[in-house]
């Protein structure tokens, strides 16, 4: 076993001393979370939780799992491979488009009743998710991991809607655009603006959607490219986008 295997077994070790000593059994709607196929459908933290995070640490799958973190001692290895490739995309709890040792992390939690705050307060969202915090994790979960269910982006409705605006190559369309702006972006993009406006169209639809990058508190960055003017290849320029939330609890584009 490699000193990577070895760390990762001593890392669920201490992980299953410490689930072991919980004995919630939590639900989670129509959550996939039932990984050793136990014939009551149960799921738990002490099984189904560890099972999750043994899996995102990549152990040998050929390495049978402890009889004590099972509920179903038929189950094997390639079937929880199976799950995991049946459900990927309902276990990706941060949306990042893969399933992580963070997704395995808030799954356990949740498994174990963690609920409100102690859910994910404590924990960093990887840089490429598209939820972030506590309450969207659970909101996720509690209506069955579906992403249909996830509610609009606010920062992406000001960033259309913004940008809308701006499409439409006017005057007036820009001062609507600020609307949608901070004070310090408008003083730093008006008097650029007024000299492109006619180009605006085109600008605004060369931009790809905004990608997540960061989102802290009432500070967000965002990912958008556009093409690299002259490149015959293909090649976009990539920006981030800044947002802030303001003192009336809204939404803006700060930086771009």
């Amino acid at each position: 076993m490699s000193k990577r295997e070895q760390g990762a077994s001593k890392w669920a070790a201490a992980l299953l001393a410490l689930l072991s000593s919980v004995s919630y059994a939590g639900t989670a709607a129509d959550c996939p979370f039932n990984i050793d196929q136990s014939a009551a459908d149960t799921r738990r933290g002490t099984t189904d939780g560890l099972l999750f995070i043994r899996y995102a640490l990549s152990l040998p799958s050929a390495s049978p799992p402890a009889t004590n973190a099972t509920e179903n001692p038929a189950f094997t290895s390639a079937q929880i491979d199976a799950h995991m490739s049946a459900h990927a995309n309902a276990l990706d709890i941060d949306g990042d488009g893969a399933f992580t040792r963070f997704d395995a992390q808030i799954i356990a939690r949740y498994l174990l009743g963690f609920r409100g705050t102690a859910l994910a307060g404590d924990l960093d969202a990887p840089q490429f998710a598209k939820r972030y915090g506590s309450a969207a994790f659970q909101q996720y979960i509690d209506s069955g991991c579906n992403s249909a269910n996830d509610p609009a982006d606010p920062r992406m409705a000001v960033w259309n809607a913004m940008n809308a605006q701006l499409a439409l190559g006017t005057s007036a369309g820009i001062d609507q655009a600020k609307t949608y702006m901070t004070d310090t972006a408008v003083d730093s993009y008006t008097p650029a603006l007024a000299t492109i406006v006619a180009d605006l169209p085109a600008i605004v639809a060369s931009y790809s959607p905004i990608i997540p990058r960061m989102i802290s508190g009432d500070y967000a960055e965002y990912w958008v490219s556009r093409p690299l003017l002259g490149s015959g290849t293909g090649e976009r320029l990539v920006h981030i986008v800044t947002f802030i939330r303001t003192l009336d609890g809204n939404w803006r584009v700060d930086a771009m």
